[in-house]
């Protein structure tokens, strides 16, 4: 595992001076669209974004220096199969990969601006540890191709999953290990810090902007420093201006409440189950979809309440594919519930309430068979059940609004997904 006293002991080898870093107030936050939300155990994501990097002497850089920022963020990890662990995810930003958002700013001067460099990642509480950090390693042959390199493996690594990180995280790391031990690497700026998960606390984990500059701690004050159009700013409230004096990395947290669910692996299930549903295969779809409901209970990638809400979303919209299939064919589906028998024919509702009987049965968890009555009772309200069109796709825009008006059926959060999947597997086990 990757960890941050790796590189922070390579940084104690080295001699310098302590440089400004501070947590930017939120009254000092000037853009009326930016929240302060804080970060909810097992319910929100998270984002690290290198929100500002401004670089005073561009000739220094590019001439003598390759200037690089490592971003490590640490973070409890549940994982697939094992119990939950620290895990600490690496970002290297250089101009290999900002290129296309670098801008020339004066004549020497040069910033890069909103870059993602962690998430959305799931918060499963526990302490948050941020490191950040500016390097600027000499110009030579060896440097220029391990930076080359560099960009490549982290350009496919997706940045919120982590289990796209965890295949390559050990050559990302080998690799970012050699480059602090090229010689003539410099430190530039840069300091970790840590985030709790308790109420009031002054570190407590929220949305906010910190701020890294390269200059003694005591040639800034904190209560001259703002925010605007996420950009450092100085002076006061009335009046100031664009930060020029050093070099500096400005960094944002930001919460989410939902993520791009459609670039994870699990999703590619259930384009499987779209395409064998509307080509007849249903029977194989249902085994697919028994595959898609463990993946979603077992995704390091979600929250839990999210895996839950999914697993339902794909349930729901399963079913009613094969309701939709059926009406082209000329069926008319039955709202009776029949326990029993055959599966084939039953309209969605049916199916949920089915489930929920079977679940009951075969002594599933209460919440288990409550939670599948309660979505066939409000139907309705789920978006995008009724009335599909031919050739209907479900998108990762969809999924969201679907899980919008989910959270508002059922307040349910305490059942386990695996308990779901398996429900969902017996009920249809019993229909053939």
């Amino acid at each position: 595992m990757l960890l941050l006293k790796d590189f922070l002991e390579k940084i104690r080898r080295s001699t310098y001076d302590p440089t400004f870093y501070c947590r930017i107030p939120d009254d000092q936050v000037l853009d009326e669209r930016i929240t302060a939300n804080v970060v909810k155990p097992k319910e929100s994501y998270f984002e690290v974004r290198l929100s500002e990097m401004f670089l005073r002497d561009k000739r220094e850089y590019w001439a003598q220096y390759i200037p690089f920022v490592v971003v490590l963020t640490e973070v409890l990890h549940d994982h697939e199969t094992t119990e939950a662990k620290r895990e600490a995810i690496p970002f290297l930003v250089t101009r290999h990969i900002l290129g296309p958002v670098e801008r020339q700013v004066g004549e020497d001067h040069v910033e890069y601006r909103n870059s993602r460099v962690a998430g959305p990642l799931p918060y499963m509480g526990d302490d948050v540890d941020l490191f950040v950090a500016l390097y600027g390693a000499r110009t030579s042959d060896v440097s220029e191709k391990l930076f080359e390199f560099l960009g490549n493996v982290v350009s496919v690594v997706d940045v919120g999953g982590f289990s796209t990180y965890l295949s390559v995280a050990r050559k990302l790391k080998d690799s970012l290990s050699s480059l602090l031990n090229i010689d003539g690497t410099k430190f530039r700026l840069g300091t970790r810090d840590s985030f709790t998960n308790r109420e009031g606390d002054p570190r407590e984990f929220k949305e906010c902007y910190l701020a890294y500059i390269n200059c003694p701690e005591k040639d800034v004050k904190q209560k001259d420093l703002w925010i605007e159009d996420h950009r450092l700013c100085i002076g006061t409230r009335e009046s100031h201006e664009a930060f020029r004096r050093y070099d500096y990395c400005l960094v944002r947290i930001d919460e989410r409440k939902q993520r791009n669910y459609e670039s994870l692996p699990f999703h590619k299930l259930w384009k499987q189950t779209e395409d064998l549903i509307s080509l007849g295969g249903h029977k194989v779809a249902e085994v697919i979809l028994q595959h898609l409901m463990q993946a979603v209970a077992r995704s390091p990638d979600l929250t839990k309440r999210h895996r839950i809400d999914l697993q339902l979303i794909y349930k729901m919209d399963f079913e009613t594919a094969i309701e939709h299939y059926n009406k082209l064919k000329g069926r008319i589906p039955t709202e009776l519930l029949a326990t029993r028998g055959p599966r084939t024919g039953l309209s969605p509702k049916a199916v949920f309430q089915r489930t929920a009987s079977i679940a009951k049965k075969a002594g599933i968890s209460q919440t288990v068979e409550d939670t599948f009555w309660a979505i066939s009772q409000h139907w309705g309200k789920i978006p995008h059940l009724k009335d599909r069109p031919q050739g209907f796709r479900l998108s990762g825009a969809m999924l969201n609004q679907q899980l919008e008006a989910l959270s508002k059926i059922t307040e349910i959060r305490d059942q386990d997904p695996e308990d779901l999947a398996k429900a969902v597997a017996l009920e249809m086990l019993s229909g053939e």
